[in-house]
């Protein structure tokens, strides 16, 4: 039997495996390329007008009656994912698993006849969109598309560090975020049981996806979220090597309780905060 276990910085943490999903909504991200004809004001709106133009797509490519039995996908989720540049050229398609190439063919031509996007913009700056998603194939019911991650990048030109910045690095703040549980005078202290109570935090909420343990899954995760000037944790951002545990990951700090915010000459500000975490099945 496979023992599950996270590794957090150099700590390792055995977990028992049980399976949980995430109520991430990836469209309620401001800044993500659109179909022209997804132009909605809701994410709502937005999330299903993106998965008609899929889904109609990738039907008139794939044929359930002739191919289903070949590509043995009834019912199995296959991960994937494509990039949306600067211009709104739409670029091939990646799989995270290896026994999903067998639908590249009809999937890298659905993908190909989409129509041209919006690209993202920032501060008048346009970037790319990388769409992670989850495709299950069901031929007696209706394909099923999950958009379950969004990520946009931006090239910006550098520029000189604004002194005035309401986000502080976390190791160079004057007063760090206090964690529940860390009312502490001691500056280094807080620092301290601040990262006690993270570890801790990710050791009771820690789930090993079932679709990972099945699949021998592994590998790590980099998190980054913003701990805002009222203590609420917020723009949760994830990079790993497989999209269900940068989900699991997100759920994970999602889940972390609302601190007193921390401090610069007095007032409070943004703080950032990174963490990576490796899952590893033995």
């Amino acid at each position: 039997m496979k023992t599950i276990l996270i590794r957090i910085a150099i700590v390792l943490i055995s977990c028992n495996a049980l399976s949980q999903t995430t109520n991430y909504n990836p469209f309620l991200e401001n800044n993500f390329a659109t179909f022209k004809d997804c132009n909605t004001t809701t994410s709502s709106a937005a999330e299903e007008c993106f998965r008609k133009i899929l889904i109609t797509n990738f039907e008139a490519s794939f044929d359930y009656q002739e191919e289903k039995t070949e590509t043995n996908t009834n019912g199995r989720s296959v991960y994937f994912s494509f990039k949306v540049d600067s211009i709104g050229e739409i670029h091939k398609v990646d799989f995270y698993d290896s026994d999903d190439e067998i639908i590249r063919e009809p999937l890298d031509g659905s993908i190909a006849q989409l129509p041209k996007m919006t690209p993202s913009t920032e501060d008048n700056i346009k970037g790319n969109t990388t769409f992670i998603l989850e495709l299950k194939i069901t031929p007696e019911e209706k394909t099923l598309f999950k958009i379950i991650d969004i990520k946009t990048r931006f090239e910006k030109p550098k520029t000189k560090k604004n002194e005035n910045s309401e986000v502080i690095e976390f190791n160079i703040i004057d007063k760090v975020p206090v964690f529940p549980g860390c009312e502490i005078e001691s500056e280094q202290q807080r620092k301290q049981c601040f990262q006690g109570k993270m570890m801790k935090h990710i050791m009771k909420n820690f789930r090993y996806p079932e679709f990972a343990q099945e699949k021998g899954i592994q590998g790590r995760v980099n998190v980054i979220f913003m701990i805002d000037k009222e203590g609420n944790i917020t723009a949760i951002k994830t990079r790993g090597s497989h999209p269900v545990l940068e989900l699991e990951a997100r759920r994970i700090i999602a889940k972390l309780p609302q601190m007193e915010p921390g401090e610069e000459d007095g007032k409070p500000v943004k703080v950032p905060f990174s963490l990576p975490i490796t899952f590893r099945l033995q």
